[in-house]
């Protein structure tokens, strides 16, 4: 879906669409969540693409195979900046009845993961004139 968007976003942009909707009171924020929101639906419906480059190393990374304090020092130190390390954290958290920080602390590195990535989306676009 990323190169689906990256297209979608080249398109409205060299056709003007985008100069258009961006002299609207909607902000880069707003744009940037309404594409997550359409496109991560879309995504969810269509999620194979990147499986074999993005999620296959994060699920064997992620300690479900093998506990990550149990993985080489590097493998270790890879996992920890795996987003589905963290997610497979929380259900293992979940799962053992656990709460207060045990909990909250992975579901809150994945939300700065993602809010992370909506961030860097939204200083990629640029408005041309000013």
């Amino acid at each position: 879906m990323f190169l689906v968007t990256s297209i979608t976003t080249l398109r409205e942009r060299r056709s003007g669409t985008l100069e258009r909707l961006m002299t609207t009171p909607l902000g880069r924020g707003d744009f940037i969540v309404g594409y997550a929101l359409a496109f991560g639906l879309v995504a969810v419906l269509q999620a194979v693409q990147f499986m074999p480059l993005i999620v296959f190393p994060q699920i064997i990374l992620g300690g479900l195979f093998m506990p990550r304090d149990q993985m080489p020092d590097v493998l270790h130190a890879v996992s920890d900046w795996l987003p589905l390390s963290y997610a497979i954290d929380a259900v293992a958290a979940v799962a053992a009845g656990d709460d207060g920080w045990d909990l909250w602390r992975p579901m809150l590195v994945v939300a700065a993961f993602t809010a992370g990535a909506l961030v860097l989306a939204s200083l990629t676009l640029r408005r041309r004139t000013p």
